[in-house]
């Protein structure tokens, strides 16, 4: 084997070495949004009740325009629930999804890399 082949081996494992580094560093950053997020969305379910109020009742407000204001905090809420629930939790699917992806990835390289590694120290046994 030819010292150009190995340096082009050795060139292969850096390149995935570096790959590897790439798609940790995208973990890290997925990681760290999912847990803003989930922060967030603890922090809104939390103060989710402040949609309701004041609290309207007949002795304070009534007639149309209190049925009108019940309607829209009942729309709000709906709104709510979709947005900080089910939106919100595709989301952390998704990112999940992502960064299992990447691990994946990552696993697949860690392997090409052994045996790049073995392939490297055959040639090495090879040219002695």
């Amino acid at each position: 084997m030819s010292e150009e082949m190995i340096r082009n081996i050795q060139s292969r494992i850096a390149e995935m070495y570096g790959e590897i580094a790439k798609n940790e560093e995208k973990i890290q950053r997925l990681e760290k949004a999912a847990h803003e997020i989930q922060q967030e969305q603890g922090f809104a379910i939390e103060n989710k009740h402040l949609i309701q109020k004041p609290i309207i009742t007949t002795d304070i407000w009534n007639g149309k325009s209190a049925n009108k204001a019940t309607d829209i905090r009942e729309q709000i809420n709906d709104v709510y629930n979709d947005l900080f629930t089910w939106k919100v939790e595709d989301q952390l699917v998704s990112i999940e999804d992502k960064i299992q992806q990447l691990r994946s990835l990552n696993n697949s390289l860690y392997s090409n890399i052994s045996s790049q590694q073995a392939s490297l120290t055959y040639y090495r046994t090879q040219k002695n």
